[in-house]
């Protein structure tokens, strides 16, 4: 089973949310987490939806449906794939990692206490 993280934004509208969810139920997705952050400041909705696709709908299928959906409402989206994981910020940690080490190495050996 397939997870997914769609996240999106548009003006604050409860029939917007009724309708994403609906939308997912529609097309045989089970949410499964849905935090949101509705900003006086900027007059902005988010939410951030993690959701498994259950249902017959493709991948294809549901990005095109949305897609029209979220023309329809003036919504900002875009969805990540959960399952397949990006290694881009082990990477980044494992990088600052060794130059911390490296710079902590190079204190003690100059006599230096970190």
């Amino acid at each position: 089973m397939k997870q997914y993280i769609l996240t999106v934004q548009c003006r604050p509208s409860t029939d917007t949310l009724a309708a994403i969810c609906s939308y997912l139920s529609d097309t045989g997705c089970r949410i499964i987490e849905s935090p949101w952050i509705d900003s006086d400041r900027s007059s902005r909705f988010f939410i951030r939806l993690a959701f498994h696709q259950e249902g017959e709908t493709t991948l294809t299928r549901f990005l095109e449906g949305f897609a029209a959906f979220a023309d329809r409402f003036q919504i900002e989206w875009d969805l990540h794939n959960q399952t397949e994981r990006a290694k881009t910020l082990y990477s980044v940690l494992s990088s600052a990692l060794r130059q911390a080490v490296f710079a902590g190495a190079l204190r003690t050996a100059d006599g230096c206490r970190p």
